[in-house]
Formats: structure tokens, sequence, C-alpha cells
């Protein structure tokens, strides 16, 4: 995910987390076609989104990822390397 995190550090924060769905959506789509991803029963977000919509739930949670990922090392670089105002 850091390499796509990079890749959208430069677009407006709307269209990061757009990209962000798109990339989410496809590393939940080959996770569940691989069988390398697995839904547990009865966990609380199973249980309110259903069964079905889970990886959907799934998506659109975590591509905020990359937009507020990017906010933070933004905030954070410019605490660590602010050039000082005279």
């Amino acid at each position: 995910m850091v390499p796509i995190l990079l890749l959208l550090r430069n677009l407006p924060f709307h269209a990061q987390y757009a990209y962000g769905l798109i990339a989410m959506s496809l590393f939940e789509f080959f996770g569940y076609a691989l069988k390398t991803s697995y839904v547990f029963s009865n966990k609380i977000l199973d249980r309110i989104v259903g069964e079905r919509s889970f990886g959907l739930a799934i998506a659109l949670f975590f591509a905020w990822y990359f937009p507020l990922g990017n906010w933070m090392v933004g905030k954070i670089y410019t605490v660590l390397f602010a050039v000082p105002t005279k």
C-alpha cells in the first residue's frame, strides 16, 4: 500500500480517496479470489453490513488510509523540517 500512497501524494484529498478506493477494491477482490482473505462469521462488522457486503465495507473504510496517511505525513514533515521564519 505504501507505493500507492506515494503515487497519490500530490493529488487532491478527494482524488486520493477515489484512487485509494479502486486500489483497496482490487486488493479485496483478488484476496477473496485467491483465497488469501477470509471473513470470519459473526463479527460485529459482518453482522452490521452482511456477509455479501463485507468486502465493500472494508474497501470503503480502508480507502481513507491513502488521503489521511498523506495528510499525516505532511503534518509530521512540516513539524520536523519546518524552516524557521525571521
